[in-house]
């Protein structure tokens, strides 16, 4: 997989989001992240600023959220390590009598899993950014996003940012590339 993605990076060119391959052009468009994921396309667009925020503020954000207290080594700013939300959703149990506030909870946490390790996952791989929270604070008003736009859009970023620059590593859903 390494090396189809390497290829495909080198041959990205960001002034048309295209791939240049001998025999012409080819993309990942819209229409392919609807299609193979099933996410809306239309609707509101998920944006979002890097808040300055302290560790404390970061704890008491996720706690209100998500439902647990994070530990202080958990955070690198305002990113999560992958292993304290994984650990977090496999002790929680869900029984017809969890309370309401508990069950969405936890379905904000494997939303925030999926939406960082899946969908736009960063570079790092091993860090979710806190900052998608924020969409997933209305689990309702979440629904009307238009996740494919974003999808696509986060992706296009790393591809521009891993062909540009002498970067290691990329981010990005990845197995777009793999299944289009």
């Amino acid at each position: 997989m390494i090396a189809i993605i390497t290829a495909l990076v080198e041959r990205w060119r960001s002034e048309t989001h295209t791939f240049h391959f001998r025999v012409g052009e080819a993309t990942i468009t819209l229409q392919d992240v609807q299609v193979i994921w099933g996410f809306p396309i239309d609707g509101e667009l998920m944006t979002g600023s890097d808040l300055e925020r302290t560790t404390t503020q970061w704890q008491e954000y996720y706690m209100q959220y998500i439902g647990f207290t994070l530990e202080e080594e958990a955070l690198k700013g305002s990113r999560l390590q992958f292993k304290s939300i994984i650990s977090h959703i496999s002790r929680v149990q869900i029984t017809p009598d969890t309370l309401n506030q508990s069950v969405v909870q936890y379905a904000r946490a494997v939303a925030l899993l999926l939406l960082g390790g899946t969908m736009c996952p960063d570079s790092s791989g091993n860090l979710i950014s806190l900052l998608y929270l924020a969409t997933l604070e209305d689990l309702v008003e979440a629904r009307n996003y238009s996740w494919g736009n974003d999808v696509l859009a986060f992706l296009y970023c790393e591809l521009c940012n891993a062909s540009t620059k002498d970067k290691a590593a990329i981010g990005g859903a990845l197995h777009l590339l793999q299944v289009t």
